[in-house]
């Protein structure tokens, strides 16, 4: 149910990786609204997990993914964050919860081409500072399958000082005389 940091300001979540340990339970660590691992591997969770071929990267991932089934992660920190989505099959709509709280916002992902695992890229409202729960949410399409996410923390550059700024505008002006001294 923890994420790992590959870099500073990067949690990694493998979907598959959810809250629960060898033996997760439902309605606490995840909710699925069909009985049994479709997929039939990795956990003893009725979550649906499948294998990745070699190809395809290796590991596992999490199908199915009907109205409101989900899985339960944790993470520590806040910020705002760009969430990052591998995932494969047909379109799917989900989105995240942090705490209870929606951060995403509806998430469409684009229908991607056959046996392909592109990633799709959403925003995230400010998430607080602190230990947090974290929930990916199916909102639609039961056949989108999901191999992992990353919350990537925002960091806004710093605003320059006014001298600064008035040197920046100077030099583009100066290097740009001709476009400025055209009318219209």
């Amino acid at each position: 149910g923890l994420p790992t940091e590959t870099q500073p300001g990067l949690l990694h979540f493998e979907a598959e990786d959810f809250t629960g340990g060898v033996r997760p339970l439902e309605g606490t660590d995840y909710h699925d609204t069909t009985p049994g691992n479709v997929g039939g591997v990795y956990r003893t969770a009725d979550a649906d997990i499948g294998t990745l071929a070699a190809d395809e990267g290796g590991g596992f991932f999490v199908g199915a993914g009907a109205v409101g089934e989900w899985l339960r992660y944790r993470f520590e920190g806040g910020g705002r964050f760009e969430i990052e989505i591998r995932y494969s099959r047909s379109p799917g709509r989900l989105h995240f919860e942090v705490d209870g709280q929606d951060v995403s916002g509806p998430v469409t992902l684009p229908d991607p081409a056959r046996r392909q695992w592109p990633t799709f890229t959403a925003p995230s409202k400010k998430i607080p500072e602190g230990p947090h729960i974290l929930k990916l949410v199916w909102d639609g399409n039961q056949n989108c399958w999901v191999d992992w996410f990353r919350f990537r923390r925002i960091v806004p550059l710093a605003v320059p000082e006014a001298a600064a700024l008035a040197d920046a505008v100077k030099a583009v002006r100066d290097s740009s005389k001709g476009e400025y001294s055209r009318k219209g």
